[in-house]
């Protein structure tokens, strides 16, 4: 199963038969998006150069391995942030701006703190990745279908509700006081979400996963997986469009929310890159202006 566009998949294709150019237009395509983000995390800004430049380098040296199964954004920022792990290395990490004011004495912690025991080497990070595979593929792409219909139906306070569960990792209670929504409403929606999930991997792989099996209670691998698939980001042309102003009211509420209230650290990247090319495409065409502005009377002398 493969989320990469079709130009994406004929990029990495290039990439992957060593076309120079290709890797070019890859490398200008994210660095931006990919240095916003290491610069809300890095005390300066040459250390988050240097986390970007790794990060590249990470991913060409492993680009005959890569399969697909996500974004190559997704995949990009995936291996950032485990660069800057690597780089603070017991410091907290957290993936949005409500998961930094989350209460620090929760019993579960921060996604970030369970990532760090499992990255001391690189072996143990693949022996897990290859004991997860399955589960997680299929976790995958149940919880893409449940969060694509969210979206298709525009039932973004549902989505607000799970994201802030699995995502910001914030209590049912604090969820309640965010959203001005009775408590035990946001029990019953996880309670449902769960409910729904299960039933969507069994009909996904029957064979493998049983409805009522109880591994997915503790929630580990879900969280684990919405954090590194980026499930409820939007895709990098809807920041663009929240940006300019042109999303629907209930698109435009609903990213405000994700990126401002929320603050999900990437997609605040991702605006941030969307800003500065803005910013420069304007002061190329008022360099362009001037030029021209300065050299047309001299045509046909």
């Amino acid at each position: 199963m493969t989320q990469l566009s079709t130009a994406e998949n004929l990029l990495i294709q290039q990439v992957q038969a060593g076309d120079g150019n290709a890797w070019e237009q890859l490398v200008r395509k994210f660095e931006g998006r990919l240095l916003a983000f290491a610069k809300l995390k890095m005390p300066r800004g040459g250390e988050a150069e240097d986390v970007v430049q790794e990060t590249f380098l990470s991913f060409v040296k492993s680009v005959a391995k890569f399969k697909g199964q996500s974004s190559l954004e997704t995949y990009l920022f995936t291996i950032l942030r485990r660069r800057i792990v690597d780089f603070y290395r017991g410091k907290k990490l957290p993936v949005c701006q409500l998961s930094e004011d989350n209460d620090q004495s929760s019993s579960r912690g921060h996604a970030i703190d369970r990532f760090e025991g499992d990255w001391e080497t690189a072996s143990v990070y693949a022996r897990r990745e290859e004991a997860l595979e399955g589960k997680s593929d299929v976790l995958m792409a149940a919880l893409r279908e449940l969060v694509s219909s969210y979206k298709k139906k525009l039932n973004f306070r549902d989505l607000q509700v799970v994201e802030l569960v699995f995502y910001a990792q914030l209590k049912n209670k604090k969820i309640a006081e965010l959203l001005e929504i009775d408590e035990k409403h946001i029990g019953m929606l996880k309670h449902r979400f769960l409910k729904k999930l299960k039933s969507v991997m069994f009909e996904v792989d029957s064979d493998n996963i049983d409805e009522e099996q109880g591994w997915l209670e503790g929630e580990d691998l879900l969280t684990r997986v919405w954090e590194d698939m980026r499930l409820s980001c939007p895709k990098h042309s809807t920041i663009g469009k929240f940006f300019l102003g042109s999303l629907d009211d209930a698109w435009d509420e609903y990213l405000k929310f994700h990126i401002d209230e929320m603050g999900c650290h990437y997609c605040k990247a991702s605006l941030e890159d969307i800003k500065e090319g803005t910013q420069k495409a304007q002061e190329n065409i008022r360099a362009h202006d001037k030029i021209m502005r300065s050299t047309i009377g001299f045509m046909n002398e």
